[in-house]
């Protein structure tokens, strides 16, 4: 199973660049999780992309 990579864990010299990745669908989720504190606060708010490839 591949690990989630999120800004600590990725690196372009996995992927093509400059000119982006090849991809037949990409999917875009924002995704937001409350923080438990006594004062009113924003979410932490994430940006998920799932890129998908025929082969």
């Amino acid at each position: 199973m591949d690990i989630i990579e999120n800004e600590s864990t990725y690196t372009s010299v996995k992927y093509r660049t400059p000119d982006g990745a090849p991809s037949d669908i990409v999917i875009f989720t924002i995704t937001s999780t409350e923080k438990n504190t006594a004062k009113k606060v924003l979410p932490i708010r994430e940006l998920q992309i799932l890129m998908i490839r025929r082969k």
